[in-house]
């Protein structure tokens, strides 16, 4: 076990120095590394995951498509198995917005069950964030354009993980309540 906990950790150093000086998209412009470590967290009370690739892979599901990380890299480092999920956890390179949402949606259910896991505590986060800390420049609009994107991402995702399927739907429910009385006034 010791094992699996010095890659969990490693993963998280690595990822912590990969994402120093991004922000999340939330008004208040936390650091990104907050993001992938509430990950890596929803993962953990969720489903009490024991599988140390799927929470080292949680860690570091952004480094490849945000930062200079390539699969390889991730391989010499954490091993075939962790390199394998973030590559699969990462968009197209060259995509547009609305093309990399498209993206995601059609991919989802093409995902392994790990990779999926992964994608669900991702969306849960996102939504978490956007709930508590939307960006400033977004209108009530893009917000819940936003939440439809990550549910219909979700649609094909859901039915692995009693625990996230029920968080993730507690979370959209709580995006949209707080944010469709906002759109009618």
């Amino acid at each position: 076990m010791g094992g699996g906990l010095d890659l969990i950790e490693k993963a998280r150093l690595f990822a912590q120095q990969k994402h120093e000086g991004q922000l999340c998209k939330g008004a208040s412009g936390k650091p990104y590394y907050e993001h992938v470590a509430s990950v890596f967290q929803i993962l953990i009370e969720t489903i009490g995951y024991k599988d140390s690739e799927i929470l080292a892979a949680a860690y570091l599901h952004d480094v490849i498509e945000d930062t200079n990380t390539t699969q390889e890299i991730l391989a010499e480092q954490f091993g075939e198995g962790v390199a394998v999920l973030v590559q699969e956890l990462s968009d197209p390179p060259n995509l547009d917005e609305k093309e990399r949402r498209q993206s995601q949606i059609d991919h989802a259910p093409l995902l392994s069950k790990r990779a999926k896991l992964i994608k669900i505590a991702d969306k849960i986060s996102n939504l978490e964030e956007l709930e508590r800390d939307p960006p400033s420049n977004w209108s009530i609009s893009q917000q819940l354009a936003y939440a439809a994107w990550g549910e219909a991402v979700f649609d094909g995702l859901k039915g692995l993980s009693d625990g996230l399927d029920t968080r993730f739907r507690t979370t959209i429910k709580k995006v949209n309540t707080k944010l469709k009385p906002k759109k009618m006034q």
